[in-house]
């Protein structure tokens, strides 16, 4: 008796030659010759070192231990049928999946409603969104875990096969609340907000980061009296305290609206950053219809995505 592995595809041969009664007749169902049918089943009781078919006049019988052995292998064929069935259902959900990645930087409420009209007009389609940095979802691009990115779009020159779509151009800008001091100022000095006190990121975060360098410009540097990255945080803390903070514009949309945030006529960059849809593929229906919704719900929420909105320059002094 040999220790080769016994394959599946052999086992299911020979059970097809046990169910057919015939050496012929298995050979005319799995389209080879009945020479070489005979051949392998030689092989393969060779291998087992023992006999599972008696040879008769009328075609072939299972011996007691065939018998043992094609019941196992009857098992055997429903669980691939079974598993078959698993990986075609797999992929049929597949082609009914989208697989959306998203970078914190997109206007939350109006990128959910666009989501949810969506998933509306296409209930076939099961929509998964995971969320990361911006490096982590565009390696995700990479490897074909998502679709399609919402984040900061990049310079096309260094990422040829990427397809961009511009939804609008962020704004970044320095709050307080609406008491403040330096919101009932006619103008404001860089030297004002290096005297005030801050809640920022530590240094290296996105926010930190841009107002260090506006101010650094000046040989100037923020009062950071709290320091935390977490927008819904900061978001609390300004309204309620002396605190300045730096946001994205969409962060805090509904606070300026309702009057408890005041944005300072602070420009802390000549141009806002891109912010769209990042692919490698051609647009499906359902991502035209998506990017679609969201240029129509910025621009109804005043995030118009042509043209970065202007901020007047602060003085140094």
């Amino acid at each position: 008796m040999t220790t080769r592995p016994i394959s599946a595809d052999g086992l299911l041969v020979l059970l097809t030659v046990a169910e057919s009664g015939s050496i012929n007749s298995a050979a005319d169902i799995l389209h080879v010759s009945q020479p070489s049918l005979t051949r392998t089943v030689r092989d393969f009781e060779i291998r087992l070192g023992e006999r599972i078919f008696e040879r008769g006049s009328k075609g072939v019988t299972l011996t007691p231990l065939g018998a043992v052995l094609m019941d196992r292998v009857k098992a055997l064929r429903a669980e691939m049928k079974q598993l078959q069935q698993t990986v075609e259902r797999f992929r049929q959900d597949r082609r009914n999946a989208v697989r959306l990645g998203a970078v914190s930087v997109h206007p939350i409420l109006q990128f959910s409603q666009a989501i949810v009209e969506c998933s509306e007009a296409f209930q076939d389609v099961h929509i998964s969104i995971v969320t990361g940095t911006q490096e982590e979802m565009l390696q995700a691009l990479n490897e074909g875990r998502v679709e399609m990115v919402f984040g900061k779009l990049l310079h096309s020159a260094d990422y040829p096969l990427l397809r961009q779509d511009v939804l609008y151009h962020d704004q970044a800008g320095v709050y307080c609340r609406a008491g403040h001091a330096l919101a009932r100022q006619p103008s404001v000095r860089l030297a004002d907000l290096a005297q005030a006190q801050w809640v920022l990121g530590p240094p290296g975060s996105m926010m930190r980061s841009r107002v260090d360098h506006m101010l650094a410009e000046h040989d100037l540097a923020p009062n950071v009296a709290i320091e935390v990255e977490e927008v819904p945080l900061r978001r609390t803390l300004v309204p309620e305290s002396d605190l300045l903070s730096a946001f994205q514009v969409h962060h805090v949309h509904e606070l300026v609206r309702d009057g408890r945030m005041v944005r300072l006529p602070i420009q802390m960059e000549p141009q806002g950053q891109p912010i769209g849809a990042l692919r490698l593929t051609e647009h499906s229906e359902f991502s035209r219809r998506l990017l679609d919704s969201l240029l129509r719900r910025y621009r109804e929420s005043g995030f118009d995505n042509r043209s970065p909105a202007k901020a007047r320059p602060a003085s140094a002094t």
